[in-house]
């Protein structure tokens, strides 16, 4: 089989990408090729400059799997210090004789191979001398430029409006239910204390409405939680969900969190009962959401 392909980490699969693989996908078709996303396992950079890596959208798994949903096919491709050294027209030669990569269609702002070229000049340059025909995208998509950077700005922001109008849906993060001090549970409000991935972007502190896979509102904080560690050192920022109508134990399991809208800062309350109060009136803002 023949592949007609684009390149790159596509974190996230915001609307830009989208639009991108859409063009690409019929550009394939009628061609009579497959459609292919050519991605990486880890970020680029992790073999360049590891502390400039940016905090992930997606985990490479989410990546795939959002792809292929658009129904493209995906190379992951370890990014290796041997990928690193490959030149622009290396890497498509090899793409071409190792995966049947036989068009390509660059991203814009797209730059690949250790001389990282841009442009479609220079991609073409480079397609001529790997015997690969470059594809220039017809289009860009209308309205504000889309960028997995801006989007990570807004998350960090607690602005999930914005992040969620780049995406086309609401921002999303899978965790691991762990053990935690069960404080919540003891107030009346019981908590899943999630364990994302370490590389993963975290909204900012605050408290949120989100939904989980299954359909239940919850309501979450992010941050030290500062009125029931008062006198204690700062301790590291804690996902804590409170899940409305739910009755059940979690520990251990996955669970995925779709968010919604910002609701409020977190604050240090001067006692347990208006952290209550405030908890309570949360949760009717996030039903009412």
């Amino acid at each position: 089989m023949r592949y007609a392909a684009t390149i790159g980490t596509f974190d996230g699969v915001h609307l830009g990408h989208r639009h991108l693989l859409g063009q690409l996908k019929a550009e394939a078709m009628s061609r009579g090729m497959k459609p292919l996303a050519v991605t990486f396992t880890s970020h680029p950079l992790s073999a360049i400059r590891p502390e400039m890596i940016p905090p992930a959208l997606s985990t490479p798994e989410e990546r795939i799997a959002d792809i292929q949903a658009l129904g493209i096919d995906t190379l992951a491709l370890d990014f290796t210090q041997e990928l690193r050294r490959l030149t622009a027209a290396e890497f498509l030669t090899m793409l071409r004789r190792r995966h049947q990569v036989h068009v390509v269609m660059p991203g814009f702002n797209n730059r690949i191979g250790s001389d990282r070229i841009h442009g479609i000049d220079q991609y073409t340059d480079a397609g001529i001398r790997a015997g690969v025909e470059i594809l220039p995208a017809s289009s860009r998509r209308p309205g504000p430029e889309i960028s997995s950077s801006a989007i990570r700005k807004a998350i960090a922001l607690g602005d999930m409006n914005e992040a969620a109008e780049m995406l086309g849906h609401p921002y999303r993060i899978t965790g691991t239910v762990v053990h935690g001090q069960a404080i919540g549970r003891t107030i009346g409000f019981p908590t899943a204390n999630i364990l994302t991935p370490a590389d993963i972007a975290i909204p900012g502190p605050g408290v949120y409405a989100a939904d989980t896979a299954d359909g239940h509102r919850a309501v979450v904080n992010i941050g030290t939680r500062p009125t029931v560690t008062d006198g204690n050192p700062a301790p590291a920022t804690t996902i804590e969900a409170h899940l409305l109508d739910f009755n059940g134990n979690l520990y251990g399991s996955t669970l995925t969190l779709s968010f919604i809208r910002r609701l409020r800062d977190e604050r240090k309350f001067s006692s347990i009962d208006d952290l209550k109060r405030a908890i309570q009136a949360d949760t009717v803002s996030a039903r009412l959401i």
